[in-house]
């Protein structure tokens, strides 16, 4: 095992850390004590009545390579607890529970679906990107491929035309443990409401959501959800500009002065689980380690680098920057906790995390461009931004339109920062170009910095210094 221990060489971390504190890495929730509102609970659809307002009916026909046996809820607690032994045991494995996967700013959502005969159809919210998670029991048997031409995973529907998208027939390779219909992409999109150039950039980027089909972390055989439970994983990419917040006065910032440093984990227990009433002390917060799949700077195996445990959350960070491989390796991820009894680990287990290609060319990421304006006591009245890529088809650089924007990028949050790190705090807009007026500040400025979230769940800090 290693530890990573803070250096000046990474100095620049602090300024995303300074972000990373006042947002909580909002995407995945700093606190999801209440769960309510359908994410704890089942959501079943009514097939005759279509979709209510805000849902999409998400519907399909069972084809080959699977059976469908539907796990037979006898009682409160043989629908919380399924156990899936032998689920690959079979040439056709079972699935008992097809579960669309999506999560907002506080809690992760779960809508379960309802069989008549060998369909299926189950009731999603539009407004967040679906994982459909095919499983037996707490196993994950697949999920579903939405369209392998724009490499989507996941159901982007905040501006779908269709109330109901029929998937066809839905059949399953076990060898790449996906299922996928006979919807033709040409009809998946229009349904979709999307163009190809915009379900490709949404497709490139979902990878982040495949780890929501680690239903059960903590390893029970319960799922999480069922338990009031919410356990959360992070990948941060750390990007630092050769530029200084002098040269942004007047002139936009270059977008191609922008470097890739490394990139970060966090792990959560967002409801203090196993942090807070009497579990408090259970766990040994300071002595988890963290596995992967293949090894991050000649380790598999690291310490936290920091770490907080109370009653409300439990939090782990792994960095603050591994550089080697340059894209996250993709696989399973376990955070092993020992108890503080000294008998025992407490593993809890991240199945089918996947990352997004990236290198030092930083091709298709969303990168902020900004420019500042001073007024006469030398602060920052103004901050107009762009947003800019560099297309990884021909290496050119574009300003994605605002509809792509919009339907990748989840939030951000600005900071400008004195020396000793007092800092104002805003947002930026998720147009291509646009203004605003940042709060009043008393001191010098010396850093400025960006973090913004993906609706995939992957971090981008950037710092200008």
């Amino acid at each position: 095992m290693k530890l990573r221990l803070k250096d000046t060489k990474v100095v620049t971390m602090i300024m995303v850390a300074v972000i990373i504190t006042m947002l909580c890495f909002a995407i995945h929730g700093c606190s999801s004590k209440s769960s309510s509102g359908g994410s704890t609970t089942d959501s079943t659809t009514d097939t005759s009545g279509g979709a209510e307002p805000g849902k999409v009916v998400l519907s399909g026909t069972v084809g080959s390579g699977y059976t469908i046996a539907k796990a037979k809820p006898v009682g409160f607690f043989a629908k919380l607890f399924t156990f899936a032994k032998d689920a690959y045991a079979a040439t056709s494995p079972t699935v008992d529970r097809i579960l669309a996967v999506s999560f907002n700013q506080s809690n992760m959502i779960i809508s379960e679906a309802t069989f008549t005969n060998n369909a299926f159809s189950l009731s999603v919210d539009k407004n967040y990107p679906q994982l459909l998670v095919f499983l037996n029991g707490t196993t994950t048997i697949g999920t579903y491929k939405v369209d392998s031409t724009t490499d989507l995973d996941t159901f982007p529907l905040q501006d779908s035309l269709s109330t109901n998208i029929d998937l066809g027939t839905v059949s399953y390779d076990q060898a790449a443990r996906k299922m996928s219909g006979t919807l033709t992409t040409t009809n998946l999109l229009a349904k979709l409401g999307v163009d190809q150039v915009l379900a490709k950039a949404f497709g490139l980027m979902d990878n982040g959501l495949m780890l929501l089909s680690s239903l059960d972390v903590d390893g029970n055989n319960v799922i999480d959800l069922k338990e009031n439970k919410y356990f959360s994983f992070s990948l941060a990419y750390s990007l630092n500009s050769s530029e200084h917040p002098a040269d942004m006065v007047g002139t936009y910032s270059d977008p191609g002065a922008v470097t890739y440093s490394g990139y970060s984990f966090m792990f959560r227990d967002n409801n203090g689980t196993y942090s807070s009433g009497t579990n408090s002390g259970l766990l040994n917060w300071s002595l988890a380690t963290f596995t992967t799949p293949t090894a991050l700077d000649g380790s598999v195996t690291w310490g936290p680098n920091s770490w907080s445990a109370d009653a409300t959350s439990a939090q782990l960070n792994f960095g603050p920057l591994f550089t080697t491989p340059a894209t996250p390796p993709s696989g399973t991820y376990v955070i092993n906790v020992p108890y503080s009894s000294g008998s025992g680990t407490q593993h809890f287990t991240f199945n089918n995390v996947a990352s997004r290609p990236i290198d030092a060319n930083l091709y298709d990421v969303y990168i902020p461009s900004l420019k500042l304006t001073k007024d006469g006591n030398n602060h920052v009245s103004l901050i107009e931004w762009q947003w800019w890529k560099r297309q990884s088809s021909d290496g050119s650089w574009i300003m994605p339109a605002d509809a792509e924007l919009g339907m990748v990028l989840g939030g951000n949050g600005f900071a400008l920062c004195s020396f000793n790190f007092e800092c104002v705090n805003g947002a930026i807009g998720f147009t291509s170009t646009g203004s605003v007026v940042p709060p009043a500040q008393t001191f010098a400025l010396f850093d400025v910095g960006i973090l913004y979230w993906e609706k995939s769940g992957f971090h981008y800090g950037f710092d200008w210094r």
